[in-house]
């Protein structure tokens, strides 16, 4: 629990702009014991204002890690399509 704390406070100090970009949380291991709670994992990595979404996965099964990527997906082409829409449209 320590090093999500620790993880926290360096990626939030690195990246000035960390309301501005789009962020899909991925708790992995959630079949292993004495794993974080997601309560905790919530309140130190997505306690803001806008939340941003999360998936719990088991990695090692494969539980929700397609959904996962696709909510990134979904959200890159979102991005993609806001920011080069008329261009992408132009080219046609």
């Amino acid at each position: 629990m320590r090093a999500c704390e620790i993880w926290s406070k360096t990626f939030k100090s690195k990246i000035a702009i960390w309301g501005k970009i789009e962020i899909v949380l991925q708790y992995n291991t959630r079949d292993l014991p004495n794993v974080a709670p997601i309560v905790y994992l919530e309140y130190v990595l997505n306690n803001r204002e806008k939340r941003h979404q999360r998936f719990d996965t088991i990695a090692g099964t494969g539980v929700n890690v397609f959904s996962t990527l696709d909510s990134v997906t979904q959200l890159l082409l979102r991005k993609l399509l806001k920011e080069h829409g008329r261009f992408l449209a132009d080219r046609r």
